[in-house]
C-alpha cells in the first residue's frame, strides 16, 4: 500500500502538532516495512526521518495551509494514484476521493466558540464537517477529545479511535551546568523560574498567568515568569511590561526546550481545554512537574502526576505556586516518581503499534 502524508505541520515554526507527527512517524514507518510512504512538506526541512521506505517531496509555495492543502498537495496525491492519505492537521482536502485517515487533537472551536473570531469559526465548521465525514478513521489523543468529538459532531463512535501519545526522549534533564548557562543567557541567574509554553489561545488564561506572578512576586520576590508562545489572543501591551520578573519570547529553538523546562521550579499550563497537552509531559522529562487546570485531558492525563487548580483565579494560582515553593523538593520528588512509574506506557513505539493495527485493518481501496 502506498500512504501520502500532509506534512505541512513539519516546519521550522514547528509546534506541538508537528512534533506529534515527526515523533510518530520516526517509530510508525519502520515498523511498516510492508507499506510505502511519501511525506509532502510545505517548506524544505530536515525532518529527521530517514527510512527505505519513505520519500520526501517538498511542496514549496507562500501563504495559508489551506490554499496549500487544496492546490499543491491534493494534486499531487491525485497524481501519485496513492491508497491512501492520511492528515495529521484536523481537516482534509476539498474534493479528494482517496480513502483518507484524519488526526484531531480536540475541538475546542466547538467547545469554546468564543475562543475564535466569526470567520475562523465557520471555517472550521465547514472544514470540519466535510473532513469528518470523508475520513475512514479519526485518531485523537485522549479519551476526553474522542468523547468531544462523538458529543459535538455526526461522526459515528466507531470511528474515532483514541490512542494516547508519547514521550519523545529528546526531551531531558539537562545537566546542571547547561541550566546555569541557560538562566545567566537569559539575564536571570540565581532566580527562582516558573514559566508557560505554547501559543496563547484565550483558553489558555496567559493574561491571568501574568496577574498571578504580579500577587507572588510580593512572597517570593526572586520569582521570574517566563512566556514562550505566538501571542494569538492576548494584548500587546499587558506583554510589553519589560520587567526584570517577566520575560516573553515568541519562539525558542529546539535545542533550548530542554535547558528551558529543566531551570523551572514549575511549569504552569492553566488551560481549560486541550486533547492531550503534550507540554506538561515533556516538563515531567525533564524533572519539573506542572500546575494545571482540572478540567478536560490534562485531568485525565496527568490526575496524579501534576498539581491542579480548580479555576484560573490569580489569588488561587498564586497561592498553590506559593505553597508548592515552600516544599519544592518534597513536591517535586513525589511527582516525578509516580512518573518514572508511569512513564513506560508514554512511548511513541507503543503508539506506533496501535495506530499501525488501525491501518493495517483497512481495505487498501475506496468501496
Amino acid at each position: 500500500m502506498r500512504i501520502a502524508l500532509d506534512g505541512a505541520c513539519l516546519s521550522s515554526g514547528m509546534t506541538g502538532v508537528g512534533r506529534y507527527f515527526q515523533s510518530l512517524l520516526g517509530e510508525l514507518i519502520p515498523l511498516d516495512a510492508a507499506n510505502e510512504y511519501t511525506l509532502f512538506l510545505k517548506e524544505d526541512f530536515a525532518t529527521r526521518l530517514a527510512f527505505p521506505n519513505l520519500q520526501t517531496r517538498v511542496l514549496a509555495r507562500p501563504g495559508s495551509y489551506l490554499l496549500w492543502q487544496n492546490t499543491l498537495l491534493r494534486k499531487a496525491v491525485l497524481r501519485g494514484g496513492f491508497d491512501l492519505f492520511w492528515s495529521a492537521n484536523y481537516t482534509l482536502p476539498f474534493f479528494l476521493p482517496t480513502p483518507s485517515l484524519l488526526t484531531v487533537h480536540d475541538i475546542s472551536w466547538k467547545a469554546l466558540p468564543d475562543n475564535y473570531s466569526p470567520l475562523n469559526r465557520l471555517y472550521r465548521n465547514f472544514a470540519g464537517a466535510h473532513s469528518f465525514k470523508r475520513a475512514r478513521v479519526i485518531f485523537t489523543d485522549s479519551d476526553f477529545s474522542r468523547d468531544e468529538i462523538i458529543k459535538r459532531t455526526a461522526v459515528p463512535a466507531d470511528k474515532v479511535k483514541r490512542i494516547h501519545l508519547g514521550i519523545d526522549e529528546r526531551f531531558h534533564r539537562a545537566t546542571e551546568s547547561e541550566i546555569k548557562a541557560w538562566k545567566a543567557g537569559h539575564g536571570h541567574a540565581g532566580k527562582r523560574l516558573i514559566g508557560f509554553l505554547g501559543n496563547f489561545f484565550k483558553r489558555r488564561h496567559v493574561p491571568e498567568i501574568i496577574a498571578t506572578q504580579e500577587i507572588l512576586r510580593k512572597q517570593h520576590p526572586d520569582t521570574v515568569l517566563l512566556l514562550i508562545g505566538e501571542n494569538h489572543a492576548v494584548p500587546e501591551n499587558t506583554l510589553k511590561k519589560n520587567k526584570s520578573d517577566f520575560l516573553w519570547l515568541r519562539r525558542l529553538p529546539e535545542n533550548e526546550l530542554n535547558a528551558f523546562y529543566s531551570s523551572l521550579s514549575l511549569f504552569l499550563y492553566i488551560s481549560e481545554y486541550e486533547g492531550f497537552g503534550l507540554p506538561p509531559m515533556e516538563a515531567l522529562n525533564c524533572g519539573t512537574v506542572s500546575l494545571l487546570l482540572r478540567r478536560s485531558s490534562l485531568a485525565e492525563l496527568y490526575g496524579d502526576l501534576a498539581l491542579f487548580v480548580d479555576r484560573p483565579d490569580p489569588e488561587l494560582i498564586a497561592a498553590a505556586i506559593s505553597g508548592f515553593l515552600q516544599q519544592e523538593e518534597k513536591a517535586k520528588r513525589q511527582l516525578l516518581n509516580r512518573w518514572q512509574v508511569r512513564k513506560p506506557y508514554f512511548s511513541w513505539k507503543r503508539a506506533a503499534e496501535e495506530y499501525l493495527r488501525e491501518i493495517e485493518s483497512l481495505p487498501c481501496k475506496s468501496s
